[in-house]
């Protein structure tokens, strides 16, 4: 562990914080604007991070690469919106382990980057803990519908 896994525990802290505030938001609220303050957030995060990181210049394709991160993320900013709005967070939370599965293969596909042991084991308790909470969630749901039926 070192000072970066920081970093990830306040970018999950975030992200369950905008998915909270997007279920809260009203349905009169357009979602680019809700995009907007999430890349806004992004930004100035990422500002209190500069100062720290030696800058490398980019080459000139690596910004294609940007420009087609940029849009991905403007569209996953959205779908998220999107899902939170109109999916049961039960169901749709499941989906978010995909993300692991993604950043993994662009990781080897785009970087020739695999992940470590360490990396593999921390996935794959992230998403154990994930379909314990979810057939938990349902089991639990299944003893009150019988309840409720008397």
């Amino acid at each position: 562990f070192d000072a970066y896994i920081l970093l990830v525990i306040a970018a999950v802290v975030c992200l369950v914080i905008r998915d909270m505030l997007t279920r809260k938001m009203s349905p009169d609220v357009p979602p680019l604007f809700a995009v907007m303050w999430t890349a806004i957030a992004t930004v100035v995060m990422a500002a209190l991070v500069v100062p720290f990181t030696p800058w490398v210049a980019l080459e000139a394709s690596t910004y294609g690469l940007l420009s087609m991160a940029c849009l991905t993320i403007i569209s996953a900013y959205l779908l998220s919106i999107f899902m939170m709005r109109i999916g049961e967070v039960g169901f749709v939370s499941q989906f978010r382990y995909t993300g692991i599965l993604w950043a993994a293969l662009l990781g080897i596909v785009l970087f020739e980057e695999y992940p470590s042991p360490s990396t593999l084991l921390g996935a794959a308790l992230i998403v154990a803990a994930g379909i314990y909470s979810i057939s938990r969630e349902r089991q639990k749901n299944r003893v009150n519908d019988q309840l409720s039926r008397g």
